[in-house]
């Protein structure tokens, strides 16, 4: 990369979240640590009032995007008409539709808005090294509809278009890298394969039938498509508020 990378931190986020979290959020931004600039977007979709009462006062740090006034060709398919995205078009949103938002960037932090940043987080070596995928922790997912449905559906997806992998068939299941925070270089999700597979899944419309999760389908994506060295677990302490979630003993 000869250029400055642009980087996005970004996060779809419910008011109630913001509400409770927000501003320990606002505060773990000062936890990254790299010499390039970093963009902060907050994607929401809720009512302006709510927004006007809880977001405006984060601070003119964080870009604030309606996501209802922009929705992309695949949400607007998901959502029907509907008002609001719902949960599995923030599913949809945090597996494919992320990349409509922030074309033109070159790297993206996904940092919930009930997530927070506890110790220093430093980017520079991931993107000097050229990694691809940063990660917290590693997780399965107990979703039975997905486990019936989304393995047996990818593994035929590979026969049938002789698709390259780099796994083993029997590694396409229910693992996944915990997504709620990630560090994503944009280029492999934009990678002709990745679009394929990306493609593929907007096709078979699971995500609406089934409510395949976000972390399986990236997760998948990556064992498939993506040098295992090239995805890193992150040394860094790190919360999900609402998941009750910490990867380090108090």
């Amino acid at each position: 990369m000869h250029h400055k990378p642009r980087i996005a931190v970004y996060a779809l986020s419910l008011v109630r979240d913001i509400k409770s979290h927000g501003r320990q959020r606002i505060d773990s931004l000062k936890h990254i640590k790299t010499k390039y600039n970093l963009d902060y977007k907050l994607f929401v979709d809720e009512d302006d009032a709510l927004k006007q009462e809880y977001i405006l006062p984060l601070g003119d740090k964080v870009e604030v995007i309606d996501i209802r006034k922009d929705l992309s060709p695949n949400l607007r398919k998901i959502c029907n008409g509907q008002s609001h995205i719902g949960y599995k078009g923030m599913c949809l949103f945090y597996f494919s539709e992320y990349l409509y938002y922030l074309n033109g960037y070159d790297y993206a932090i996904r940092l919930d808005g009930d997530s927070i940043i506890h110790s220093n987080l430093f980017l520079d070596d991931f993107i000097s090294s050229n990694k691809i995928h940063g990660y917290v922790t590693d997780r399965t997912d107990g979703h039975r509809e997905t486990r019936e449905t989304l393995p047996q559906a990818i593994q035929e997806y590979i026969r049938k278009n002789n698709i390259d992998i780099l796994c083993k068939e029997e590694d396409i299941n229910m693992s996944h890298f915990y997504s709620n925070f990630s560090i994503k270089k944009l280029g492999f999700w934009t990678s002709k394969p990745v679009v394929k597979f990306m493609n593929f899944i907007h096709t078979e419309d699971g995500i609406q039938k089934y409510r395949w999760g976000d972390h399986v389908l990236q997760a998948t994506a990556l064992k498939m498509f993506c040098p295992s060295k090239n995805i890193v677990k992150l040394d860094f302490k790190y919360e999900h508020g609402s998941h009750q979630f910490k990867n380090w003993e108090a």
